[in-house]
């Protein structure tokens, strides 16, 4: 692993106060559970995220508040992160405790997950929506 810079410790609240931000919302042919199962998955994220090259999870089973990970990305950016919201199956939100970017000061993320109401157990669309905040330069992308 490279050499680690601490971040700011931010808070959930990060992601609607930060400078640079994004936003991205998509709806997707699964219901708002299984997208949970696909998001605590750690080999399936480089195949829908395509940033991410590689996703290690630090702390055990189960997956909540707290739980850690290491995410390795394209260009060489490494977050070493931080759950602050695990709500299976609406919202997830994490930060960079630590960043192999000097530059990045602080960074934070959030998922909120939606469906149309239906009967417990059938299936339907979902609409995944993720926001993503940052202080600091970074370098996103290939090298």
């Amino acid at each position: 692993m490279p050499d680690m810079h601490p971040c700011q410790l931010v808070d959930a609240g990060f992601v609607d106060a930060a400078r640079h931000r994004y936003s991205n919302s998509v709806d997707l042919a699964i219901t708002p559970e299984q997208l949970f199962e696909v998001l605590e998955d750690a080999d399936a994220w480089p195949r829908w995220a395509k940033v991410i090259t590689k996703v290690t999870w630090t702390s055990p089973p189960p997956r909540g508040v707290g739980t850690t990970r290491v995410v390795d990305m394209r260009g060489g950016l490494v977050g070493d992160e931080e759950f602050l919201l695990w709500e299976p199956p609406t919202r997830m939100a994490f930060r960079f405790n630590a960043s192999s970017e000097k530059t990045v000061q602080a960074f934070a993320e959030s998922t909120t997950s939606s469906g149309p109401p239906r009967a417990a157990g059938s299936p339907g669309p979902s609409r995944s929506t993720s926001q993503g905040r940052r202080d600091g330069w970074c370098r996103w992308g290939s090298r």
